[in-house]
């Protein structure tokens, strides 16, 4: 398992392809030139397995040489991918996959959400903790427990994701250790037409963990035959899919509990130090085994976009936990045939399902009454004691400001309600 210490201030991109596919090179990736054009960007290339493997004196490391397949014309990446993972890793699939989900045709499909993820447990597998990219090591030590749980997806609502984007009143720093979570893991869904990549295309969902330090179970043993890894200290990732580019771009973030116990609205990921950014490339980028690439100054505004869904989603429901009170269910189970499995149906569960949100008109905004939003969870000093003269350090939840502002919720039967 490699040294998550290397990792510590990743912030990057993960191309899973190579430059050129007349060329085999020693590694599962190759690393970008700094001045690379967008147009010259990897195309996906599908490991079906190895080829030859060995150990470098002169490096100090092992080597591998994977055998890949290629994508035929006329046939998009993501398509060819979930071919190969169901073919040649179908365990794998039927573990990332477990349901088939009806009645989300406005979000961006759940079998793509299962091919990236697929491809995040098969890299390690086949190449060993060491060669995965380093999205894949980000999310390896939850993946196990998000299989656990039969990879529960959950899906944003569109009105939910207006009020969230909407909302300008994020100004307080989040303690992501303490913040309280509907899970250690997740995958949200994201509705079509979300937010999208200028280059890369739409992003399709957003994965998230907060993760302790220490070992940690594997999905399936690596290709180094591990079935544990270990974890140097706690962290919060998040990975972002991007399933239509034509190399799978995924966008990472590592953010530690050495470096960054807290983070802020407006600067979540975004490193804007020049030399800092050099410095990453040198530690990741300048790994080609790890076909690794810190973002430049174009995706700022995509990652602060990115970041201000994730947290306020989850700044929303600490704050609001009824929007989590509808759930998937079972709707129907269908006899697989010619000795296929059985299809287990269910309906998505949807994040406010019963939401809607209505803009503010009017003015607002003032001391006092400012603006109906989400305020994060803080500390404060609370007073205590004999007359109120003592101190003591508590956390305060997230909760709503101006609530008699807010967006109206309605009930199932679609009367109008306030919500209280």
């Amino acid at each position: 398992m490699p040294n998550d210490k290397v990792i510590t201030h990743h912030l990057g991109r993960d191309y899973i392809g190579l430059d050129n596919p007349d060329e085999e090179t020693e590694g599962s990736h190759i690393s970008y030139p700094k001045n690379v054009e967008p147009l010259k960007r990897p195309q996906f290339a599908f490991p079906v397995g190895v080829v030859r493997k060995g150990f470098s004196k002169e490096a100090g490391k092992r080597w591998i040489l994977p055998d890949y397949a290629f994508v035929p014309p006329g046939i998009r990446p993501i398509d060819f991918a979930e071919e190969k993972i169901k073919t040649v890793t179908p365990d794998i699939w039927r573990m990332m996959y477990p349901r088939v989900i009806q009645g989300a045709e406005k979000y961006h499909s759940a079998r793509h959400a299962a091919t990236m993820l697929s491809l995040a447990a098969y890299y390690p597998r086949l190449m060993g903790s060491d060669f995965a990219p380093t999205t894949y090591r980000l999310m390896m030590p939850s993946l196990k427990a998000m299989v656990d749980q039969r990879v529960p997806l959950k899906y944003i609502s569109p009105d939910l994701l207006k009020a969230i984007r909407d909302c300008n009143e994020y100004k307080t720093k989040i303690d992501w250790q303490e913040l309280e979570l509907p899970a250690e893991q997740g995958v949200f869904m994201l509705p079509k037409g979300t937010i999208t990549h200028p280059i890369d295309g739409e992003v399709a969902f957003i994965f998230y963990a907060r993760q302790k330090a220490g070992p940690f179970p594997l999905v399936t043993p690596d290709g180094n035959g591990l079935r544990t890894g270990h974890l140097e200290g706690d962290r919060f990732v998040f990975t972002v899919a991007c399933p239509y580019s034509p190399n799978l771009v995924w966008y990472d973030s590592n953010i530690t509990k050495e470096n960054r116990p807290e983070i802020e609205f407006g600067n979540v990921f975004w490193d804007t130090d020049p030399e800092s950014r050099e410095r990453k490339y040198q530690e990741h980028g300048g790994n080609n085994l790890n076909y690794d690439w810190p973002l430049d100054r174009g995706d700022a505004e995509f990652i602060e976009e990115v970041g201000k869904i994730l947290f306020g989603t989850l700044i929303a429901l600490e704050a609001e936990p009824t929007l989590l009170e509808s759930s998937s269910r079972q709707l129907r189970v269908v006899k697989g045939k010619k000795g296929k499995s059985d299809l287990d149906i269910w309906s998505p569960h949807i994040i406010g399902e019963k939401y809607k949100y209505q803009p503010l008109i009017g003015p607002h905004g003032t001391h006092s009454a400012p603006r109906w939003h989400w305020r994060s969870a803080h500390w404060r000093m609370q007073p205590c004691g004999p007359g109120g003269h003592d101190r003591k350090r508590i956390r305060i939840k997230s909760m709503e400001v101006s609530k008699a502002l807010r967006p109206i919720l309605y009930s199932a039967d679609y009367e109008r309600k306030e919500v209280t």
